[in-house]
């Protein structure tokens, strides 16, 4: 059964009853001549709030009951909206609680070498960065080794919060040789490194060697990504390179609640060469 015979729905965050656990955004109009399903036609309303910056990762939706009132249409039909919604990983429900706008999901991809930011505009998504820390100081040993440069080297070391829909993802640390690099502190640093890179010193950056581990956030990293002390985190580190020389260092490190590593691999046959593997790790 549809919804269809009811009058179109328009309300506002003032039409919200009292007692809403949240109010939403913006108007909402549900146009019932349209073929499209009026579930769907809801769900992509909220969607675009979310997509828009309008709602935040962790504020609290409307309970399905008050949804269902807001919009003139069945329960039924806000179930499914919100339901879609799940499905999409838009909103996250916790039994008990309520409903919530899901930290943004993100697509890390480990085979094609791509920053943040190329990466979330990618997936249709708009990063922002907070740059936390600028400064030069002399590499480690172990630095030095990675990056193929004389011990006692200066680096320059770029701290930045990268966000999506004002939720932070990841803490990054980019490593690069002082003398070669310290011009980079002219450039704006919210935006792509590796644009920045390849636009202002040429460099177009070929190949990356990273490994992943699991570890636990201390207080800083907890303090810039809002999480516990302690908490699960997942840390990539490397090193970037152009060809046969390497360029930048990095570590990176994403709050393990948000991510999973997403591996496809295939069955290799004696004597064949395996090719490519497809590595991912998604957000969520």
């Amino acid at each position: 059964m549809t919804d269809r015979s009811q009058p179109t729905a328009t309300w506002t965050a003032d039409d919200v009853a009292v007692g809403a656990v949240s109010r939403l955004p913006g108007p909402v109009v549900l146009d019932r001549s349209s073929p499209v399903p009026l579930y769907h036609q809801l769900s992509a309303t909220i969607r675009q709030f979310v997509t828009d910056g309008r709602l935040l990762a962790g504020e609290r939706l409307p309970p399905e009951r008050e949804l269902a009132e807001m919009a003139a249409v069945s329960r039924m039909t806000a179930r499914q909206a919100l339901a879609e919604l799940d499905r999409g990983g838009i909103i996250t429900v916790r039994h008990g609680v309520g409903t919530f706008v899901a930290a943004p999901r993100f697509t890390y991809d480990a085979i094609h070498l791509q920053g943040f930011t190329e990466m979330a505009e990618q997936s249709g998504l708009t990063a922002t960065s907070r740059v936390v820390g600028l400064y030069v100081g002399p590499a480690s040993p172990a630095e030095t080794a990675a990056l193929g440069l004389p011990d006692g080297t200066d680096l320059l070391r770029i701290v930045r919060v990268r966000s999506l829909g004002g939720s932070a993802i990841v803490l990054e640390t980019s490593l690069l040789d002082a003398v070669r690099f310290g011009d980079l502190t002219d450039e704006d640093l919210g935006q792509s490194l590796y644009r920045s890179l390849e636009r202002r010193f040429g460099f177009r950056l070929t190949h990356a060697e990273e490994t992943i581990e699991a570890r636990l956030a201390d207080g800083m990293e907890a303090e810039l990504l809002g999480i516990a002390v302690g908490a699960p985190t997942l840390v990539v580190s490397g090193t970037a390179w152009q060809d046969g020389t390497a360029v930048a260092g990095f570590r990176s490190v994403y709050p393990a609640e948000r991510v999973r590593l997403a591996v496809t691999s295939q069955r290799q046959q004696p004597g064949v060469d395996a090719g490519n593997q497809s590595v991912s790790m998604v957000l969520t």
